[in-house]
């Protein structure tokens, strides 16, 4: 018994010595890996925000392009009902009140426009342009 005894001894100390060399193997494989993961993401850090800031940049001209066509389009519309209203007899009320109330419409939806999408996306360009960093602070406090 003494003999299976130190046979399972040796055994059992040899393959903790295994353990501990491929354990301190993968120890030293994996702060490897981290040290390249960190440079890494140091290294490319710089370049996600710009490339971030951009994308911001982007969409915020984008949508101040879109929302002053819409309201140059609105613009129009309203120019149009009021010309029609000015050149319209006064005999006919049931033609003016339409008229009148798409103008209305028009002018306000004309203002909407303007102050709730367009104001808010030059706020963010020159933002981005002037103090980038402000702009993301506000951009990850906000999220």
């Amino acid at each position: 018994m003494t003999n299976t005894q130190e046979t399972v001894n040796s055994i059992l100390i040899d393959v903790l010595k295994g353990v501990k060399d491929a354990g301190s193997e993968m120890y030293a494989t994996s702060k490897v890996g981290l040290a390249k993961a960190v440079d890494f993401a140091v290294e490319q850090a710089p370049i996600v925000v710009q490339e971030f800031l951009s994308w911001k940049m982007g969409e915020a001209i984008f949508n101040v392009v879109l929302y002053t066509i819409a309201t140059i389009i609105l613009f129009c519309i309203a120019r149009f009902l009021f010309k029609k209203i000015k050149n319209t007899d006064i005999n006919y009320p049931e033609e003016i009140v339409p008229l009148g109330l798409g103008l209305m419409f028009s002018a306000v939806m004309f203002c909407l426009i303007t102050f709730l999408h367009i104001k808010p996306n030059i706020e963010t360009i020159i933002k981005i342009k002037l103090a980038p960093r402000v702009y993301i602070l506000e951009y990850v406090t906000k999220k």
